[in-house]
């Protein structure tokens, strides 16, 4: 006899995503599902067409690029210029336009331009 699987619970992300707890929870849930996932292999992923995923990524990496594109900050970590402290947006659109054989926008010299303005 299998144990029972607990029902998936809604979350609110935004809510989730405007405290330390809540951000830890839904990295805990997402820590939980791919454990299971990689337990029951990979029959439950997704499976999306190629033009879906394509539009998809096209669609984040103009999002990026409409608020300037990414910029190398002083500890080396590549950033977009919306939201110097999401490295990982940077290094996701780095991964997706590399994905699509697209040259990144390099925000740099506006960031540089924009501090030394301030």
């Amino acid at each position: 006899m299998q144990a029972k699987k607990p029902k998936p619970r809604r979350v609110d992300i935004k809510k989730a995503l405007s405290t330390k707890e809540g951000r830890n929870d839904l990295v805990q849930g997402a820590s939980d599902f791919l454990r299971e996932l990689s337990r029951e292999g990979a029959q439950h992923l997704l499976v999306v067409d190629e033009s879906t995923a394509h539009a998809a990524l096209l669609q984040f990496i103009d999002t990026i690029e409409s608020t300037g594109g990414v910029f190398v900050d002083e500890e080396g970590f590549v950033c977009p210029r919306a939201d110097h402290e999401w490295i990982d947006l940077g290094e996701a659109y780095l991964n997706a336009c590399s994905v699509l054989n697209r040259t990144p926008m390099d925000g740099t010299q506006q960031e540089e331009e924009d501090r030394d303005a301030r």
